[in-house]
């Protein structure tokens, strides 16, 4: 949601309504960088970005912005029609991206880590080359393919998804190998685009 704030022109008096960007709720952050929900609120847990509190409202314990972050131009803390809900500035929003990845990375065994690693360095190297961001299918089938052992919790939690989700993937990915999906493309060079199940943009 695009926010804007009254600002004024103290030479002239008049007020001025300026535009302070788009800003998403958690949830909807969450579907933008594509995790979890619960994988998100941790990491500004951690950041300190969020708190938890007593909703007087809902009569219960919720994750809400910190006053602090607030202050600082991360996102506002709204009273809405049924209860309070906080959302994310565009600067939160980088600022978490980076860390989101070493918190995911960190919370995953210490043997995996190095595969998760070698995931981010592969994403950056596709943002630098203004490639298509891989999604959490991809994400999974990457891992998979490079350490074909990595157990499907470990991959769940290292990208932020739930379970049932990679093991879903995954099975889709057993099926096009096998030829039951994608019938005249039956094992596309590893690495292309293909094998992944997406198309590059030119």
């Amino acid at each position: 949601m695009n926010y804007t704030r009254n600002v004024t022109d103290y030479e002239t008096g008049e007020i001025h309504r300026i535009s302070i960007g788009d800003h998403l709720t958690i949830t909807e952050s969450a579907e933008t960088f594509r995790v979890s929900r619960k994988a998100l609120t941790e990491t500004l847990l951690k950041m300190g970005i969020c708190q938890r509190e007593f909703d007087e409202v809902a009569g219960k314990p919720r994750i809400r912005l910190h006053p602090n972050a607030a202050e600082k131009g991360l996102g506002f803390r709204i009273m809405g029609e049924h209860g309070p809900f906080d959302v994310l500035s565009p600067l939160c929003r980088e600022i978490v991206e980076d860390e989101l990845k070493a918190y995911l990375a960190s919370i995953s065994p210490k043997r995996w880590r190095p595969a998760l690693e070698e995931l981010a360095a592969y994403e950056q190297h596709r943002v630098s080359h203004k490639m298509t961001k891989l999604d959490p299918r991809m994400k999974v089938c990457w891992l998979i393919d490079h350490f074909n052992s990595i157990p499907s919790q470990v991959i769940a939690g290292g990208i932020g998804v739930g379970k049932s989700l990679v093991y879903r993937y995954l099975e889709e990915r057993r099926k096009q190998l096998n030829g039951e999906k994608h019938p005249f493309k039956l094992n596309p060079e590893k690495g292309t685009a293909s094998y992944y199940g997406f198309i590059e943009e030119a």
